[in-house]
């Protein structure tokens, strides 16, 4: 039981989203969210309730990339001297039109220690096609082929979606938005 609001701090992994707690034991209780109604349930609907769980994930349901696969295609897609450095750093920096952001830096070698900018790509989270954001340009590799025809697969992708995301690539969709 929760007992001190305190001493009780939640953490989330980024990429999955999935929550744990770290808490500590205090004198007075804490109520906790559907708390009460959860112990109600029966073994019968808690364990349907698990499997469901387990289910959606694998049944298409979702309907465009996750987080780990647009990462490696971004990942790909950047230049393989880069991304053999050390402490060079590629984050989504946001979600916008259908498509994921990423940007990568390293830093330099030496002082006074700065940020360079490797590069900027974009992931299309529907049809798993990439863009240099800085060059304005397609990216393609046999990794990135790969990784493309198995999410593709998953996911349903028809041509004409494929198409019609190389008729409107990522860095000209947010740019029509007001």
């Amino acid at each position: 039981m929760i007992t001190s609001s305190s001493e009780a701090r939640a953490y989330f992994h980024p990429d999955t989203a999935i929550g744990y707690s770290i808490l500590s034991v205090r004198s007075r209780p804490l109520p906790l969210p559907f708390g009460d109604r959860f112990r109600r349930l029966t073994s019968v609907t808690k364990t349907a309730c698990a499997a469901l769980l387990l289910v959606l994930p694998f049944s298409g349901a979702v309907r465009g990339l996750t987080p780990i696969e647009s990462r490696k295609l971004a990942m790909a897609a950047m230049p393989k001297k880069e991304v053999q450095k050390r402490g060079v750093t590629i984050e989504l920096d946001r979600q916008q039109s259908g498509c994921a952001i990423y940007h990568a830096y390293g830093l330099t070698s030496g002082p006074p220690f700065a940020t360079l900018t490797i590069g900027w790509w974009s992931v299309d989270l529907r049809t798993a096609e990439v863009w240099d954001e800085l060059s304005s340009k397609r990216v393609t590799s046999g990794e990135i082929a790969a990784i493309q025809r198995t999410v593709r697969r998953r996911l349903g992708v028809k041509a004409e979606e494929i198409s019609a995301a190389f008729a409107n690539p990522c860095y000209e969709r947010y740019s029509k938005e007001p």
